[in-house]
């Protein structure tokens, strides 16, 4: 859910920016989310969404930062995609989904991800489960998804990625499996704010 941007420049970021401002306008599913956002009284600040060259992340993060403006103090979210990982429009537009998942999370409930494994564990399962990057065309590309193993594959990657996510969360260290195990049945089944699952 974070991501460690650095002031290099990135060759990819221009194309990442125009992937990005297609999203906003073409894609269905971005949209649906972001105007969901709105209606849940969470509506994305100018420059909510952008692209730069990341260390120490794959492919973007959401997270809310602090900032001052008007001398006060304010907390800003901020959804990053990094062009220096970045595969593709269709990987941009996932990517982008899964973190807007995140975004939803964190307007809808309390939740404290970073510090709480429960509440980490979910987000990633509902972002993995509904960004369509568990779907068996990116598992294949991904070498994850052997013929023998379709059955069942889809819940597999779920837990093996929000295994992942929260073993880079240092307040999870050596509890990730237990709490994805705890947390996946209700999380995965909760498809929230799609009615049924989008993929």
């Amino acid at each position: 859910m974070t991501t460690a941007p650095n002031s290099t420049p990135c060759p990819d970021l221009e194309k990442c920016n125009s992937y990005l401002r297609r999203a906003a306008v073409r894609n269905v599913t971005v949209q649906f989310l972001l105007d969901n956002l709105s209606k849940m009284g969470c509506t994305p600040p100018p420059g909510f969404m952008s692209c730069q060259n990341c260390d120490g992340a794959k492919s973007g993060g959401f997270g809310v930062i602090e900032e001052s403006s008007d001398g006060k103090m304010g907390l800003r979210p901020e959804l990053v995609i990094c062009s220096n990982y970045m595969k593709s429009e269709s990987h941009v537009n996932k990517v982008l989904v899964h973190e807007l998942i995140h975004a939803i999370d964190l307007c809808r409930t309390k939740m404290d991800p970073f510090n709480n494994c429960a509440h980490h564990a979910c987000t990633e399962i509902r972002s993995e489960n509904l960004s369509g990057e568990c779907s068996p065309m990116e598992e294949m590309k991904n070498l994850q998804l052997p013929s023998s193993q379709y059955s069942g594959h889809q819940q597999r990657c779920v837990k093996r990625r929000a295994i992942l996510s929260l073993r880079a969360n240092p307040a999870c260290k050596g509890k990730e499996k237990e709490a994805v195990e705890e947390a996946f049945a209700s999380c995965y089944a909760d498809t929230f704010p799609f009615d049924r699952h989008p993929n």
